[in-house]
Protein backbone atom coordinates (compact mmCIF):
# COMPACT_ATOMS: atom_id res chain seq x y z
CA UNK A 1 0.00 0.00 0.00
CA UNK A 2 2.81 2.40 0.93
CA UNK A 3 4.22 1.90 -2.41
CA UNK A 4 1.24 2.48 -4.91
CA UNK A 5 1.13 5.90 -2.80
CA UNK A 6 4.72 7.17 -2.44
CA UNK A 7 5.91 5.47 -5.77
CA UNK A 8 5.84 8.06 -8.99
CA UNK A 9 5.20 6.16 -13.04
CA UNK A 10 4.29 2.73 -13.74
CA UNK A 11 5.88 1.10 -10.83
CA UNK A 12 3.32 2.12 -8.74
CA UNK A 13 1.26 -0.29 -10.20
CA UNK A 14 3.50 -3.42 -9.03
CA UNK A 15 2.06 -3.15 -5.26
CA UNK A 16 -1.76 -3.90 -6.34
CA UNK A 17 -0.19 -7.48 -6.72
CA UNK A 18 0.65 -8.42 -3.04
CA UNK A 19 -2.12 -6.30 -2.15
CA UNK A 20 -4.48 -8.42 -3.55
CA UNK A 21 -2.57 -10.96 -2.38
CA UNK A 22 -2.96 -10.32 1.16
CA UNK A 23 -6.60 -9.16 1.04
CA UNK A 24 -7.05 -12.72 -0.33
CA UNK A 25 -5.14 -13.91 2.21
CA UNK A 26 -7.19 -12.05 5.35
CA UNK A 27 -10.18 -13.03 4.32
CA UNK A 28 -8.96 -17.53 3.80
CA UNK A 29 -7.89 -16.93 7.59
CA UNK A 30 -9.99 -18.53 10.00
CA UNK A 31 -11.31 -16.55 13.12
CA UNK A 32 -11.36 -18.51 16.44
CA UNK A 33 -14.47 -19.56 17.95
CA UNK A 34 -14.55 -18.03 21.39
CA UNK A 35 -12.30 -15.27 22.19
CA UNK A 36 -12.18 -14.27 26.19
CA UNK A 37 -10.56 -11.19 27.30
CA UNK A 38 -7.26 -10.86 29.62
CA UNK A 39 -9.74 -10.11 32.16
CA UNK A 40 -12.32 -12.91 32.06
CA UNK A 41 -15.25 -9.97 32.21
CA UNK A 42 -15.76 -10.57 28.27
CA UNK A 43 -16.29 -13.06 25.79
CA UNK A 44 -16.57 -13.18 22.32
CA UNK A 45 -18.79 -16.09 20.45
CA UNK A 46 -18.57 -16.22 16.43
CA UNK A 47 -21.88 -16.85 15.02
CA UNK A 48 -23.43 -16.50 11.44
CA UNK A 49 -24.49 -13.36 11.96
CA UNK A 50 -21.04 -12.44 13.27
CA UNK A 51 -19.43 -12.27 16.88
CA UNK A 52 -21.49 -12.37 19.24
CA UNK A 53 -20.54 -10.53 23.06
CA UNK A 54 -21.32 -11.54 26.43
CA UNK A 55 -21.33 -7.76 27.75
CA UNK A 56 -22.81 -4.34 26.23
CA UNK A 57 -20.05 -2.76 28.12
CA UNK A 58 -16.80 -3.57 29.18
CA UNK A 59 -13.46 -5.05 27.97
CA UNK A 60 -14.25 -2.27 25.45
CA UNK A 61 -10.14 -2.36 23.59
CA UNK A 62 -10.97 -5.81 23.54
CA UNK A 63 -14.44 -5.70 21.95
CA UNK A 64 -13.10 -3.43 19.53
CA UNK A 65 -10.08 -5.22 18.44
CA UNK A 66 -11.99 -8.53 18.06
CA UNK A 67 -14.94 -6.86 15.59
CA UNK A 68 -12.58 -5.08 13.73
CA UNK A 69 -9.77 -8.02 13.52
CA UNK A 70 -13.35 -9.75 11.94
CA UNK A 71 -13.82 -7.18 9.61
CA UNK A 72 -17.11 -5.99 11.68
CA UNK A 73 -17.84 -2.34 11.98
CA UNK A 74 -20.53 -2.95 14.49
CA UNK A 75 -19.85 -1.96 17.77
CA UNK A 76 -19.75 -3.65 20.91
CA UNK A 77 -23.49 -2.89 22.16
CA UNK A 78 -25.05 -3.75 18.93
CA UNK A 79 -22.63 -7.04 18.88
CA UNK A 80 -24.09 -7.99 22.71
CA UNK A 81 -27.57 -8.29 21.24
CA UNK A 82 -26.82 -10.57 18.70
CA UNK A 83 -27.86 -14.55 19.61
CA UNK A 84 -25.60 -16.52 20.80
CA UNK A 85 -25.58 -15.74 24.44
CA UNK A 86 -28.57 -16.20 27.17
CA UNK A 87 -29.36 -15.87 30.27
CA UNK A 88 -29.19 -12.52 32.70
CA UNK A 89 -25.79 -10.61 32.78
CA UNK A 90 -24.58 -12.19 36.12
CA UNK A 91 -24.45 -15.54 34.10
CA UNK A 92 -24.51 -15.40 29.78
CA UNK A 93 -24.62 -19.22 28.68
CA UNK A 94 -23.26 -20.37 25.27
CA UNK A 95 -22.77 -23.64 23.09
CA UNK A 96 -19.18 -23.86 22.07
CA UNK A 97 -19.61 -27.28 19.90
CA UNK A 98 -21.06 -29.83 21.98
CA UNK A 99 -19.90 -27.61 25.15
CA UNK A 100 -21.81 -25.64 27.37
CA UNK A 101 -20.35 -22.69 28.63
CA UNK A 102 -21.24 -19.58 31.14
CA UNK A 103 -20.00 -16.13 31.80
CA UNK A 104 -19.67 -15.10 34.94
CA UNK A 105 -20.30 -11.93 36.26
CA UNK A 106 -20.51 -9.67 39.20
CA UNK A 107 -19.81 -9.58 43.04
CA UNK A 108 -21.24 -13.31 43.37
CA UNK A 109 -19.30 -14.53 40.54
CA UNK A 110 -16.92 -16.85 43.07
CA UNK A 111 -19.82 -17.83 45.02
CA UNK A 112 -21.82 -19.02 41.85
CA UNK A 113 -18.65 -21.16 39.98
CA UNK A 114 -19.47 -24.59 42.03
CA UNK A 115 -22.93 -24.67 40.85
CA UNK A 116 -21.88 -23.52 37.39
CA UNK A 117 -19.68 -26.12 37.16
CA UNK A 118 -22.34 -28.60 37.91
CA UNK A 119 -24.59 -27.08 34.94
CA UNK A 120 -21.95 -26.23 32.39
CA UNK A 121 -18.21 -27.88 30.70
CA UNK A 122 -16.62 -24.34 30.73
CA UNK A 123 -16.48 -21.59 32.96
CA UNK A 124 -15.72 -18.11 32.48
CA UNK A 125 -14.92 -16.31 36.13
CA UNK A 126 -13.78 -12.65 36.10
CA UNK A 127 -12.34 -13.20 39.49
CA UNK A 128 -10.00 -15.34 41.51
CA UNK A 129 -11.15 -18.32 43.41
CA UNK A 130 -9.16 -18.14 46.92
CA UNK A 131 -7.72 -20.95 48.52
CA UNK A 132 -10.56 -21.24 51.13
CA UNK A 133 -12.66 -21.90 48.23
CA UNK A 134 -11.89 -25.43 46.42
CA UNK A 135 -11.34 -25.63 43.05
CA UNK A 136 -14.98 -27.18 41.45
CA UNK A 137 -15.27 -30.24 39.77
CA UNK A 138 -16.20 -31.19 36.58
CA UNK A 139 -15.97 -28.97 34.48
CA UNK A 140 -13.02 -26.72 33.00
CA UNK A 141 -12.56 -23.50 35.05
CA UNK A 142 -11.22 -20.26 33.66
CA UNK A 143 -10.41 -17.54 36.25
CA UNK A 144 -8.75 -14.43 36.87
CA UNK A 145 -5.98 -16.44 38.48
CA UNK A 146 -5.21 -18.36 34.90
CA UNK A 147 -6.12 -14.99 32.61
CA UNK A 148 -3.05 -13.17 34.61
CA UNK A 149 -0.61 -15.99 33.26
CA UNK A 150 -2.18 -16.53 29.61
CA UNK A 151 -3.47 -13.58 28.90
CA UNK A 152 -6.32 -13.16 26.70
CA UNK A 153 -7.37 -16.51 25.23
CA UNK A 154 -8.88 -18.14 22.22
CA UNK A 155 -10.66 -21.43 21.95
CA UNK A 156 -11.92 -23.72 19.70
CA UNK A 157 -13.56 -27.41 19.76
CA UNK A 158 -13.04 -29.99 17.56
CA UNK A 159 -13.62 -34.09 17.92
CA UNK A 160 -15.57 -32.74 21.53
CA UNK A 161 -11.81 -31.49 22.67
CA UNK A 162 -11.25 -28.03 23.93
CA UNK A 163 -8.38 -25.71 22.66
CA UNK A 164 -7.42 -23.04 24.30
CA UNK A 165 -4.53 -20.76 22.98
CA UNK A 166 -3.12 -18.06 24.91
CA UNK A 167 -2.55 -15.10 23.71
CA UNK A 168 0.94 -15.46 25.87
CA UNK A 169 2.40 -18.09 23.42
CA UNK A 170 5.49 -16.97 23.22
CA UNK A 171 8.49 -15.08 25.66
CA UNK A 172 8.33 -11.43 24.16
CA UNK A 173 11.39 -8.92 25.22
CA UNK A 174 9.19 -6.33 26.95
CA UNK A 175 7.26 -9.32 28.90
CA UNK A 176 10.24 -9.98 31.52
CA UNK A 177 10.56 -13.45 33.32
CA UNK A 178 6.72 -14.31 33.02
CA UNK A 179 5.93 -18.03 32.25
CA UNK A 180 4.56 -19.00 28.75
CA UNK A 181 1.74 -21.58 28.65
CA UNK A 182 1.53 -23.62 25.62
CA UNK A 183 -1.76 -24.47 24.20
CA UNK A 184 -3.97 -26.53 26.31
CA UNK A 185 -6.19 -29.14 25.26
CA UNK A 186 -9.23 -30.88 27.42
CA UNK A 187 -11.70 -33.59 26.99
CA UNK A 188 -15.34 -32.83 27.71
CA UNK A 189 -16.10 -33.36 30.82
Amino acid sequence: GVWAILWRGPWRFAAAAPMALAFGLWGLTTRPDLLISSDGSLAGLMTPAGRALSAPRGAGFAAESWLQDDGDFTTQPDAATRPGFDGPKTARSFQLGDWRGVVLAGKAAPQAATAACAAFDLVILPASLLPPEPAPQGCVLIDRALLAKTGALSAGVADSTLTLTPARWAQRIWMGPKPVLEVRRFAKP
